[in-house]
């Protein structure tokens, strides 16, 4: 399972950003048709990180905790305060 390098969360948006690569972004997929959670993809079509925008509500980490989960990518567990190692 692929460890993140870093996490970023800005609480003034209510944002995170997990990092799990530095490879350059190529292509943002959205996973839910609002922008709320996406994942960004080097040229080779890796995950280099995922961008969670609302933690105030919990079922949009859950969508980026599912998608990380099915492509063997760990996620911290809390991304609500001070991020806490995978």
């Amino acid at each position: 399972m692929k460890q993140p390098i870093n996490v970023r969360t800005d609480p003034s948006v209510r944002a995170a950003y997990v990092e799990y690569s530095l490879a350059l972004s190529v292509n943002t997929v959205d996973l839910t048709k609002t922008g709320s959670v996406a994942y960004d993809v080097d040229a080779a079509g890796n995950v280099v990180g995922i961008e969670i925008l609302g933690l105030d509500h919990p079922e949009q980490i859950e969508i980026a905790r599912a998608f990380a989960a099915s492509h063997d990518l760990a996620f911290p567990r809390d991304l609500t305060g001070t991020p806490v190692p995978a």
